[in-house]
């Protein structure tokens, strides 16, 4: 393709792809460009600014992005502030006065106004004590870092909330000591927080990749049996075909397909050697061109507001095999060229797989190795790795968009008179990552000892464990575990569960249930009683319980426990004998066994009178004598 050629199908790609571009998206077909928050915010006193601008950040701007992956790495949020539509250079954002800057390790004053570009990244106040040993710690073993301390308050533009530290996986592809060199330069860690080596555990060999057959395309290391990713990011440096090249591009390709929090970074001859397999084509429609000419300065960024293309000052391409990612025919309709030269030679250019947000991503780069010299000022070769970076933290696995969302309920009944009690946990993930290496805890609680436990759950130490694996997203279950009570009390409990999200360890804990055991039953007391014999026909009581939660059943003569009040009356009853038999209930449903009693009558007729003898009349005697009886012997 020549260049004049190459130029006017880059302008109209360009041209199509910059008009009208949704925010947090790209205008290719509905791909989107990166996840993005797009999200103006106030930051307040205490804000942490790690500059990635060369004013600030010349010397310590690789070093700093392992500061971010130390702070997510310990589960501390950071903004990355991008100021959305900015041109090429541009400001992402100001302090401004009254606010005032200081220098972290050193105290110095930073004159304001000052201006932040190239993609920096802040923690918020209200992590500032959780970064601050991390940070501080950083500082003292580094010579070349700067952090910025904010009094006051400023605006800026949020494009991505981070909240886990990538797990990287490096190709041995004959070339990863570049990579090792450039992820160390920075102070990213293999994932058991070690330099990269060639012992490294995420140092993965082509029959890694691979895997043990050519007829499954997920068995090999970059999926787990799950069918999770066991990884975020697969980065390889330089990469010649070989006969295993096929199968490894279709475990690349089934891994892509998985999730969305996937991407694969692919520089110089692996580029070439990826895209142009049989089972390749991720950004172009018939493969790339390995013999193009190399990317001329000045490098053109197409996306200055995009997580992918932040650096400051200019790039200087790096040449190699493969200094530029230019297609045979045409890029896919989906692919986004990132940076470029005036002539269409295309440096950085990334897709998703098959234009799907769902999947994972692919980005190449020409040259063969940019080097980690700074001042990067004096050094813009160098900026050329900040790409690799860049793409570490645009990653979906890095921001909540990618991350599991784990949510563990338990539940308990809130009284009970058994002499076992059985806790039920209810855990599920709802979000796009797996949760990794998931433990279940839950403490036997005081007064009571371990019986049994379903779903493997062990006793150690007084603490039930599940160790569950991994929690795919979508994925759910249902744990529990009985004791035997021994007093009654008050029993509550809290489960807990510990797992990790990329290189980020993390927990979450359940609800607190409580549960009041109460085997011992009520006294009931009748405290007032209708008189015997009555004429009044309803019999009014009045109840009473040393348990103060103690409700009342009655029984009017013989009859069927109901439910009745502290202050009861009977229906209007007969005239007769009449019995009322009261027992309590407490509120873990305790029934008195033996119920208080009471009888009495009710007699509503006039008695008749006799007189049985009388006073003769007339009679002498001043007094009258008599006598009286009637057929009611009461």
């Amino acid at each position: 393709m020549t260049h004049l050629a190459r130029a006017v199908a880059l302008v109209l790609a360009v041209s199509l792809i910059a008009c009208g571009r949704p925010e947090g998206e790209s205008s290719e077909a509905g791909t989107p460009a990166v996840a993005t928050e797009a999200l103006v915010e106030s930051f307040g006193t205490g804000t942490l600014i790690i500059p990635m601008g060369n004013n600030y950040q010349d010397s310590g701007v690789l070093r700093a992005y392992g500061l971010v992956y130390a702070l997510l790495r310990a589960g501390v949020p950071v903004r990355w502030s991008i100021a959305a539509g900015k041109a090429s250079g541009g400001t992402d954002f100001t302090v401004a006065a009254p606010a005032s800057v200081r220098n972290l390790e050193s105290g110095a004053t930073v004159a304001v106004p000052a201006t932040y570009r190239g993609g920096p990244f802040i923690v918020d106040a209200a992590s500032r004590a959780a970064a601050l040993p991390i940070v501080n710690a950083w500082l003292a073993a580094d010579a070349v870092t700067v952090v910025h301390d904010v009094t006051g308050t400023f605006s800026s533009n949020t494009m991505r909330t981070l909240s886990a530290a990538p797990r990287i996986a490096v190709f041995q592809d004959g070339n990863e000591a570049i990579a090792f060199t450039d992820l160390n330069a920075a102070g990213i860690p293999d994932s058991a927080g070690n330099v990269w080596s060639a012992t490294s555990p995420d140092l993965l060999t082509e029959a890694e990749i691979a895997g043990p057959t050519t007829t499954s395309h997920t068995d090999g290391a970059l999926l787990r049996a799950d069918g999770t990713p066991a990884y975020c990011q697969l980065t390889s440096m330089h990469y010649a075909a070989t006969a295993s090249t096929p199968e490894i591009v279709q475990e690349v390709r089934a891994w892509l397909d998985s999730s969305r929090i996937t991407h694969a970074f692919m520089e110089c001859e692996a580029a070439l050697t990826f895209e142009n397999a049989s089972a390749g084509r991720f950004l172009t429609t018939t493969g790339l061109n390995g013999s193009e000419p190399a990317v001329n300065t000045p490098v053109l960024n197409n996306f200055p507001d995009d997580p992918f293309t932040q650096f400051d000052g200019t790039i200087t391409p790096d040449g190699g095999s493969i200094q530029s990612i230019d297609p045979l025919a045409a890029f896919q309709s989906y692919a986004r060229v990132l940076l470029r030269d005036g002539a269409g030679d295309v440096l950085w250019a990334t897709a998703r797989l098959n234009g799907d947000a769902n999947n994972g991503q692919v980005t190449y780069l020409g040259g063969h190795n940019y080097g980690t010299a700074v001042p990067v000022s004096a050094n813009p070769q160098t900026n050329g790795l900040r790409l690799l970076l860049d793409s570490l933290f645009e990653s979906d696995c890095a921001s909540a968009v990618g991350l599991a969302n784990v949510a563990l309920v338990k539940s308990a009944p809130a009284t009970s008179t058994a002499s076992t009690l059985t806790f039920t946990l209810t855990y599920s993930n709802t979000g796009a990552g797996a949760a990794d290496a998931v433990v279940l805890r839950d403490a036997v609680p005081a007064g009571t000892t371990f019986a049994s436990a379903t779903g493997g759950g062990t006793l150690s130490a007084g603490v039930v464990t599940w160790n569950l694996g991994n929690l795919r997203p979508g994925a759910s279950g249902t744990v529990s575990f009985t004791v035997n009570v021994g007093a009654d009390a008050v029993i509550a409990n809290t489960a807990s569960m510990a797992y990790r999200t990329e290189t980020t360890a993390r927990t979450t804990s359940s609800n607190t249930t409580s549960t009041t055991v109460d085997r011992t039953a009520p006294d009931t007391v009748i405290a007032s009683a209708e008189p015997s014999p009555t004429s009044d026909p309803t019999g009014d009581f009045a109840f009473t319980s040393p348990d103060a939660t103690a409700s009342f059943e009655c029984s009017v003569d013989g009859g069927a426990f109901t439910a009745c009040p502290a202050a009861f009356s009977t229906a209007s009853l007969a005239d007769g004998p009449h019995t009322l038999a009261v027992r309590a209930v407490d509120a873990a449903g305790n029934v008195d066994p033996t119920p208080a009693t009471a009888a009495w009558t009710v007699d509503r007729t006039a008695p008749d009178t006799v007189i049985a003898s009388a006073e003769p009349s007339p009679t002498s005697d001043p007094t009258g004598d008599f006598a009286f009886t009637s057929p009611d012997a009461t």
